[in-house]
């Protein structure tokens, strides 16, 4: 409960309100040291809808936003204030058995990008905890060459033969 004493009725209400704008954004709590959680998935959401959406790669983004739960489990829900190394690496060790190492690597990635953007852009956080984190190495580049059996069948499939020109798309192979 807070009380104030005060000359006259209008400053009394002024001051009440003061008071009721402090306490609901919460400065009260982070002079006294006390951060009010902040969701990694809200996080993320805002980070989309700030920077994410204007990148090429907003699809790819937007699919891993869509799928975070499935993706980092209950660092979804954590605070990210409570962010420690220790559970990124969990969370990539976990994540390099279920994915290949080059799909951890990018989604490594975009979470990195994610804290620095609440680090250099909200203030958020004092430093981003995932570059305290060893990234996975990088997975084995695809080699496979299509044979030409396969090319028969993918023009077998797409119903075309080599003699007239294209008609459909599925015919641009």
């Amino acid at each position: 409960r807070y009380s104030c004493t005060r000359d006259t009725e209008k400053e009394c209400e002024q001051w009440a309100a003061m008071k009721l704008l402090e306490l609901k954004s919460g400065k009260v709590q982070e002079e006294k040291g006390i951060k009010t959680p902040y969701p990694f998935k809200i996080l993320c959401e805002k980070y989309y809808a700030e920077k994410g959406i204007k990148l090429r790669s907003k699809h790819v983004i937007r699919n891993k936003l869509d799928n975070l739960e499935r993706i980092v489990g209950e660092l979804a829900s954590k605070s990210i204030y409570d962010f420690k190394p220790s559970d990124i690496a969990r969370w990539r060790n976990k994540r390099v058995l279920e994915v290949k190492n080059g799909t951890v690597l990018y989604e490594f990635s975009i979470f990195s990008s994610i804290f620095t953007y609440a680090q250099k852009e909200l203030f958020l956080i004092e430093s981003n905890v995932w570059q305290n984190v060893i990234k996975p190495e990088k997975g084995k580049s695809r080699s496979q060459r299509i044979t030409f059996d396969d090319q028969e069948k993918i023009l077998q499939q797409a119903k075309w033969d080599k003699n007239n020109p294209p008609r459909f798309v599925k015919h641009y192979v």
